[in-house]
């Protein structure tokens, strides 16, 4: 079995399997050897676990000068959010989801409940289920990304305006012109992304 050691960032499949923090914590849950099936997903051949996405939080991932990210930690992507703010528009991204399509402006591919450490942003979801979930956020505008944060800090994100989830098998992120994509945290290239939700599955320890 797979056993995940929290570093990074956000830790966020750390969260979402809630691993301790504490070596010694963590020791011992390795030590009782419990585990669970987790599931993944693969975009463009490359296998992920937490997410790809494409749009506003993939240009932010792009922005970030890795010095910053290494000083400031989480507080370097809120820097970069808010420099990104007032950028000229991508084009709209084109999203294909089991055979439906529909256009927004940030597409999201999860495969957990969380983004960006502990904030849950799709309930429906688990790392240790089967298949993915699609979130679209129909429009980017400073006021819009302020209430997707708020929505998101405070648990709400289902109930948000302009926001769509969606259950997915499979998909693909396309725009008229390239738009930025991310994967698990990490730059991935632009638009196009073909995602599916992988049949296969890993034993990984959990608490």
């Amino acid at each position: 079995a797979l056993a995940i050691l929290p570093f990074g960032t956000a830790n966020v499949l750390a969260h979402e399997l809630a691993l301790p923090r504490r070596p010694e914590a963590l020791a011992d849950v390795i030590r009782r050897g419990r585990t669970a099936d987790l599931s993944y997903g693969v975009a463009n051949g490359r296998p992920f676990v937490l997410m790809v996405s494409t749009g506003y939080d993939a240009a932010v991932v792009h922005a970030i000068p890795r010095a910053m990210k290494r000083r400031f930690g989480k507080l370097a992507y809120l820097i970069t959010v808010f420099r990104l703010a007032f950028r000229p528009r991508t084009p709209d991204v084109e999203v294909t989801v089991d055979g439906e399509r529909l256009t927004c402006r940030l597409a999201v591919a999860t495969n957990i409940s969380r983004y960006g450490g502990p904030f849950v942003v799709c309930r429906s979801e688990s790392a240790l289920r089967p298949g993915l979930h699609l979130i679209a956020l129909q429009r980017d505008d400073p006021l819009a990304i302020l209430r997707f944060g708020c929505a998101l800090l405070t648990g709400r994100i289902e109930k948000a305006r302009d926001i769509v989830i969606l259950p997915m098998r499979e998909g693909r992120f396309d725009a008229a012109a390239p738009v930025p994509c991310q994967i698990d945290g990490d730059t991935f290239g632009t638009t196009p992304v073909e995602i599916a939700a992988e049949r296969r599955q890993v034993r990984v320890v959990v608490p």
